[in-house]
């Protein structure tokens, strides 16, 4: 499917394309986070955003293994991790997004629902907060 150059679709093709990697069945969500969030493919920005998903009400238990390894492994990038946490706790939940329902909607109108602080849900968001993210 071809998508227009604004859309989520392009820009998240685009983003494996670059990286030379392949959509994966079941993985798909975490490459549009990277393109949705604008977090690396290095080992530090790929946990910085664990720690924002984290921060932002995704709760699983891959989420929390990276955090516990990342404080053993990598302990020198903690202010990076937290800054990601803390930017994590002022988004809207990104990860209740349905991803593949918005790959035709521009790019920037997804990034503004998401960091768009005058409708900031806490990560125990409502069933009904749901509904601000139907674009």
């Amino acid at each position: 499917m071809a998508y227009t150059t604004d859309s989520h679709g392009y820009a998240t093709g685009l983003f494996l394309t670059t990286n030379s990697f392949e959509l994966m069945e079941r993985l798909e969500a975490h490459d549009t986070y990277h393109v949705l969030a604008g977090y690396g493919t290095n080992v530090p920005d790929e946990i910085a955003q664990q720690y924002f998903l984290f921060g932002n009400g995704k709760k699983t238990l891959y989420v929390i293994g990276v955090l516990l390894l990342s404080i053993l492994l990598l302990p020198d990038n903690m202010p990076q991790y937290l800054a990601a946490y803390r930017r994590g706790t002022k988004c809207n939940p990104i990860h209740l997004l349905d991803m593949k329902s918005l790959l035709n909607t521009p790019l920037q109108d997804i990034q503004n629902q998401i960091f768009n602080t005058s409708m900031h849900i806490r990560c125990s968001a409502t069933v009904h907060s749901i509904d601000l993210f139907k674009i």
